[in-house]
């Protein structure tokens, strides 16, 4: 409650453990970081709930598209894509995605890929914690590589490449095949 009321919204790596609340709805999930704009003195407008989560659904083409189906019958892509909606309905300044598209499928990535370029676009922060490095490259402005709790290297993605990259992260040292 306290870090999103300072602006923060976190996408955790373990989207089924810290993430959602399985036996919720979609819709339920989706609204769980907004509930001053659903309910009044703790009850619901659940029309409201639910135009508000039928509205991220279609947007991020969440599917199923119901919001009253329990979020653990989605698919991963889904339920991540849930997890991204819940926060892009909030002020938050500053995103933490922990993960974002570990195991997702190539349409939920480029869909959260697109959500996460739009939020930088639009000024806000978003810190992308990831071990893949062909999508820090293609989604962040700068990498920041840390080594047993020290930064060891701040990197700008312009002209940079994998191959660089992945020579930084492994310390410097060409990776032996």
């Amino acid at each position: 409650y306290q870090a999103t009321r300072a602006g923060l919204a976190l996408v955790p790596r373990d989207r089924r453990h810290q993430g959602l609340i399985l036996p919720f709805t979609t819709a339920d999930n989706i609204n769980l970081a907004s509930l001053p704009e659903t309910a009044t003195f703790g009850w619901e407008h659940r029309g409201r709930a639910l135009e508000k989560a039928r509205s991220w659904i279609d947007q991020l083409s969440i599917r199923p598209g119901r919001p009253e189906l329990p979020v653990r019958f989605m698919s991963g892509g889904n339920q991540q894509k849930a997890i991204l909606a819940r926060w892009l309905g909030t002020d938050a300044r500053l995103f933490i995605l922990d993960e974002p598209t570990l195991g997702v499928d190539i349409g939920a990535r480029r869909d959260i890929y697109q959500r996460t370029r739009e939020l930088a676009d639009r000024g806000r922060g978003v810190l992308v914690s990831s071990s893949d490095a062909p999508e820090l490259l293609g989604l962040c402005d700068r990498i920041l590589v840390m080594w047993r709790g020290e930064l060891v290297a701040n990197l700008p993605t312009r002209g940079l490449t994998l191959d660089a990259l992945l020579v930084t992260i492994n310390g410097g040292q060409e990776q032996q095949v």
